[in-house]
């Protein structure tokens, strides 16, 4: 059972719903339609396989119409949100949450728009859906959103302990 939650460098937007969409999934799943063996062989699955056994295991299981359907409907719930105030969090879900529980947002990235998925209006979105309960972090300075997550999670562990 969630008492809080802290949200920290949030992604949102079309460019972060169609690059992270393809750069993890849908390039994946393309490779994945010559078979397993021939995803196993790409950078990042051969990888994770040298390093565990099981990994090669479990994808050679693996039908290959079945990873294609996860990885397919992996990038649409990223394409699907791209309107929403971060990909994969819908607004309802988010204000849902915010009468329920004490929010933390943080971009320690900072104001402005960076690489256009991690940006400070993505975590500004996020907190207002979220509604008044949610504190919202914006800076760079780690002297500054450490402190301010540290502080949240003692008030939120001392919620918790009192109860």
């Amino acid at each position: 059972l969630a008492c809080g939650l802290a949200l920290m460098i949030l992604t949102g937007g079309p460019a972060a719903a169609d690059g992270i969409g393809r750069q993890y999934y849908t390039r994946h799943a393309g490779v994945a339609r010559g078979g397993m063996d021939a995803l196993l062989a790409q950078g990042f699955y051969a990888e994770r396989a040298a390093a565990n056994e099981r990994v090669a295991e479990t994808l050679r299981a693996m039908p290959p119409p079945a990873f294609l359907a996860a990885m397919e409907a992996s990038a649409r719930l990223l394409s699907d949100s791209r309107a929403e105030p971060a990909l994969g969090l819908p607004a309802a879900d988010l204000r849902r949450l915010g009468n329920t529980l004490p929010i933390f947002v943080c971009n320690y990235y900072g104001d402005g728009e960076h690489d256009g998925m991690h940006t400070a209006s993505t975590s500004r979105a996020v907190a207002a859906a979220a509604g008044a309960s949610c504190e919202l972090v914006i800076s760079k300075d780690v002297q500054v959103w450490l402190p301010a997550l540290a502080a949240f999670v003692g008030r939120v562990s001392a919620e918790v302990l009192a109860a």
